[in-house]
């Protein structure tokens, strides 16, 4: 997994979080 996907799933997990 490369740090693109990586970011991509975090992203989608802290999305609720971060808004």
């Amino acid at each position: 997994m490369t740090d693109r996907a990586f970011v991509e799933l975090d992203s989608q997990n802290l999305d609720p979080v971060a808004k």
